[in-house]
């Protein structure tokens, strides 16, 4: 029971949060002009080894 409670608190914040993400920038764009990109797919590889390095520490 405790467990299926945490977890459904977290897809709940989850939730949530990319709420309030997509909200704000649609505001980011439409109220201040920023453009959005999309991140390059080049990027992955090396986040994904840079994460790595610092969970292996």
């Amino acid at each position: 029971m405790f467990r299926n409670a945490a977890l459904v608190s977290m897809a709940e914040t989850y939730a949530l949060n990319v709420a309030r993400h997509a909200g704000a920038i649609v505001k980011l764009r439409d109220a201040f002009g920023v453009q959005i990109h999309d991140t390059p797919p080049d990027f992955f590889p090396e986040f994904v080894r840079a994460t790595n390095v610092v969970l292996d520490r």
